[in-house]
């Protein structure tokens, strides 16, 4: 189930950010894509996919990641929440797509 859900967030995450999959797996500093991964980090988190597993899905993706860059990403999205509308919006809308979508795979 966890990496079922781990391609479902990074889906949903893609769709709200209006971003294609390859978009965001490129190694690239653009804040846009730099954000949704941060999104994407903090949403498998919140649906508890542990870092290690998270590394290991974005590996099987073709994008290594350090350990480190997840716990730094998921800690900025978690700060900016409290203040930023915005982002709390967005990051509730891709929650709410998670749900329905993983609700459409185990009804």
């Amino acid at each position: 189930m966890t990496k079922e859900t781990f391609d479902v967030i990074l889906e949903a995450v893609c769709n709200q950010m209006n971003m294609s999959k390859e978009q965001m797996l490129t190694r690239t500093q653009r804040r846009k894509i730099v954000d949704a991964r941060h999104i994407m980090f903090y949403i498998c988190r919140k649906m508890e996919i542990r870092n290690v597993y998270i590394q290991e899905y974005l590996n099987d993706e073709g994008y290594s990641i350090k350990h480190n860059t997840i716990i730094h990403g998921n800690n900025k999205i978690s700060d900016k929440l409290e203040s930023n509308s915005t982002l709390r919006k967005v990051v509730n809308r891709c929650i709410a797509d998670v749900i329905h979508m993983l609700d459409q795979i185990y009804v």
